[in-house]
């Protein structure tokens, strides 16, 4: 069970999941063995060549996750007071984190770690696709107990 204390909570939420890892990784590789490597070709262009197409989805997955983090942190502090709440936010978060991950796996599924062995090189592209839908799914909950939409107390 994670700590109360929130350094503990932070290395948890901001841990990259390995998929996040490995479409970084690829788009590293790119970037440095590509024959040229002019700034247009490291920028995020949505139809520009297949790296630049990835480029953007990962920064889209990558700015999605931060806004899950920051929703988050919010949500632990507004209701830092209740204890209760906190211990089931924490675990809720990270069987989130663990069903992400999960999802993606299953998703393209593959024997190597480098899942464009298996799918192509648009892999990174739809992965972090499917990330960031993933967040968006999880900020939309988030928001919505920020928002006082979903607890028992309504309930009842």
């Amino acid at each position: 069970m994670l700590q109360s204390h929130p350094s503990a909570l932070t290395l948890s939420v901001s841990m990259r999941s390995t998929v996040m890892h490995t479409t970084l990784l690829f788009a590293a590789f790119l970037l440095l063995t590509s024959g040229t490597n002019t700034m247009a070709e490291t920028t995020c262009d949505p139809d520009g060549t297949q790296f630049q197409k990835n480029l953007c989805a990962v920064l889209d997955a990558k700015a999605a996750d931060v806004e899950v983090q920051a929703l988050y942190a919010r949500l632990r502090t507004a209701r830092a007071d209740d204890r209760d709440f906190i211990a089931a936010l924490e675990s809720a978060q990270r069987a989130w984190l663990s069903y992400r991950d999960a999802e993606i796996a299953a998703a393209f599924p593959c024997e190597h770690e480098d899942k464009t062995i298996c799918h192509g090189a648009s892999t990174p592209l739809h992965v972090a696709r499917l990330e960031e839908e993933l967040s968006r799914e999880r900020i939309a909950r988030l928001q919505r107990y920020i928002d006082g939409a979903w607890s028992g107390r309504a309930y009842y």
